[in-house]
This record gives C-alpha cells, sequence and structure tokens, in this order.
C-alpha cells in the first residue's frame, strides 16, 4: 500500500491528502515534508547519496521524507523526522526543528512541491545507512558538502541558508 500524504497551503494549513505519486507528478500537490541534518563534533555534515525514483543518486542532506496520514491521524513533523533517522541510519538522536520553507523543482514529468522543515542533530556513534535509501554516505565539512554534485534541491536550499547566512529564502 502507498504511502499518503499531507497536503497543504503555503501557511502550513492542511488542504487535504493524497497519495505520494500524485503529489510527486509534476506540477503536483503541496505537502509536508522533513529534511534532516546531522553533523558531528568536528563540525561535519553527514550526507548521503540518495535512492530514490525521483533523486537518484544526487547527494542529500542527511535525511528526507514525508509526515504521513496514518489510521490514528496524521504524522507530526517530529515523528517522521524520528522515524526517518531511525529508519535511514538505524539511530536515535536529538533532534531540533531549525526552519522552514517552501520550495519547487521540477524533474523530468516528476517533480517536487514541498513545504519542508529542517531538523537538526548531533551523532557521534555508528551509523549503519540503509541500503534501501541510500548508495552511501560521508562526514564533510560544509563547504565540501555544499561542492557536492549533483545535490537534491532542498539539499543545495539548506546549506545555503544554514552556511551562508545571506542567502535569500
Amino acid at each position: 500500500m502507498g504511502q499518503t500524504l499531507i497536503v497543504v497551503d503555503e501557511a502550513d494549513n492542511v488542504v487535504g491528502y493524497a497519495s505520494r505519486e500524485e503529489c510527486h507528478r509534476w506540477p503536483g500537490r503541496l505537502h509536508r515534508a522533513i529534511a534532516l541534518l546531522i553533523e558531528n563534533g568536528r563540525g561535519e555534515l553527514l550526507m548521503q547519496r540518495r535512492r530514490s525514483g525521483l533523486w537518484d543518486g544526487c547527494w542529500d542532506l542527511t535525511g528526507a521524507t514525508h509526515p504521513l496520514r496514518l489510521d490514528e491521524g496524521d504524522e507530526s513533523y517530529a515523528a517522521a523526522a524520528r522515524r526517518c533517522l531511525r529508519d535511514e541510519w538505524g539511530v536515535e538522536a536529538p533532534l531540533d526543528p531549525a526552519f522552514a520553507f517552501v520550495y519547487a523543482e521540477q524533474h523530468g514529468q516528476d517533480g517536487e512541491r514541498e513545504r519542508c522543515l529542517l531538523f537538526r542533530g548531533r551523532h557521534e556513534g555508528p551509523l549503519r545507512l540503509n541500503p534501501a535509501h541510500g548508495y552511501g554516505h560521508r562526514w564533510c565539512a560544509p563547504e565540501a558538502a555544499r561542492a557536492l554534485a549533483p545535490l537534491t534541491p532542498w539539499a543545495g536550499i539548506v546549506l545555503d541558508r544554514v552556511y551562508n547566512p545571506g542567502t535569500p529564502p
């Protein structure tokens, strides 16, 4: 069974629900998403080469997913972030919301229109990248992370905004 995503307006008011496929078929529907950015004690970022239907092989932040419509109700942004870290890396770490942004990016006949909330955290222990989510990973300084190519659209937005604060939203 496919995922049901939470469709919102730009102010994050819920306006309905739609399948992941419907949301990602360009021009799609604006929906909730989260991104994770994990750093270590040396200030390096955990970056992964994403395995996905839409941005396959692109370098990405530590993780990304969507809050889901579940039988018991809508999953919160924070619960989706914790699920993402656990599913993609097999770890638990404190996560703090940083900022939200809205973006749209076409990729062939598909694309993204998301209201994304970034969560940041720190992790020093062992990692286990789930091969269903990524091809590989690396810890790198912010400037090296920005130089990875190609980057997912949201990774470029987040890296610019976090490490180049004068960058317009």
